[in-house]
């Protein structure tokens, strides 16, 4: 949890879920990350709820969110839908930075070696193969993210795993076009070369925001300020916020010394 806790404290974007703090419930003597509450939960539940929902604005807000990361040299590792959460002005936040690392990081906590992990539908045959994820693994993730957003379904939803791992790494396949997009949109044009199966013919995050015309200098300044605490303040146990002594100071909550009620909802765990 400290690694996490290191990673996911140094972001602030307007889309990448912030970091509040570490939470310690003294009954359990547990430690919980802290965040604020997403009420209209993960990307396939949005759309599935939200029939006139802006599929592209959701691919932009995404694909904003990953180039951040990776200007930060942070490597996502587990990209998938239940890992991008929707605010409640219907902007995409990505979440959970459990096997995220570092590349380069040599700081307590992170680790300067790839991980691997993630989910067998998103991941691209070279991690399937038992090569490490980087830059490139977070590329094609991310393309079966787009495919959740167009689509409204998971990435070979019809298959079991080990169906996906020969289709992917064995025969060099890759989804579909998903039903909300033609084969001459630009989407599925970078989509299919987020699946390339080479790792280097992939194209970075930066090239993918060329190709799409997007910048980050229009974004409007993160909504993660005081009513997003006001909301922390009433969804969790009245207890003192305890800071582990080998975190940097970055990690504490500023402006949060006792938090209320039972029952936290809005806060993940590992």
């Amino acid at each position: 949890m400290t690694r996490e806790a290191i990673i996911w404290g140094q972001c602030d974007h307007p889309n990448v879920l912030p970091f509040y703090g570490i939470y310690r419930d003294s009954a359990t003597s547990s430690f919980y990350l802290v965040s604020p509450f997403m009420a209209n939960g993960p990307l396939r539940q949005y759309l599935s709820n939200a029939d006139d929902s802006d599929r592209h604005r959701l691919a932009l807000d995404i694909t904003r969110g990953m180039n951040y990361l990776h200007r930060m040299f942070i490597v996502h590792g587990d990209l998938k839908g239940d890992n991008i959460l929707i605010t409640d002005d219907h902007r995409a936040v990505i979440a959970d930075f459990g096997i995220s690392f570092v590349i380069g990081a040599t700081t307590s906590g992170t680790s300067s070696s790839s991980r691997k992990g993630g989910t067998v539908k998103w991941q691209p045959p070279e991690v399937l193969n038992g090569k490490p994820n980087c830059f490139s693994a977070d590329v094609y993730s991310l393309a079966c993210v787009y495919f959740e957003v167009f689509d409204g379904s998971i990435p070979w939803g019809d298959l079991n795993d080990g169906a996906v791992i020969m289709k992917v790494s064995v025969q060099k396949e890759h989804p579909p076009c998903p039903k909300h997009l033609a084969e001459t949109d630009l989407w599925w044009n970078i989509m299919v070369r987020c699946w390339a199966y080479e790792p280097s013919h992939r194209p970075t995050l930066q090239n993918i925001m060329g190709c799409l015309q997007v910048t980050d200098d229009t974004l409007s300044p993160p909504k993660w300020d005081k009513p997003d605490l006001t909301r922390l303040r009433g969804s969790l146990i009245r207890s003192k916020v305890h800071i582990p002594s080998d975190l940097p100071s970055f990690l504490k909550l500023e402006g949060v010394s006792y938090l209320t009620e039972s029952s936290p909802r809005n806060i993940t765990s590992n």
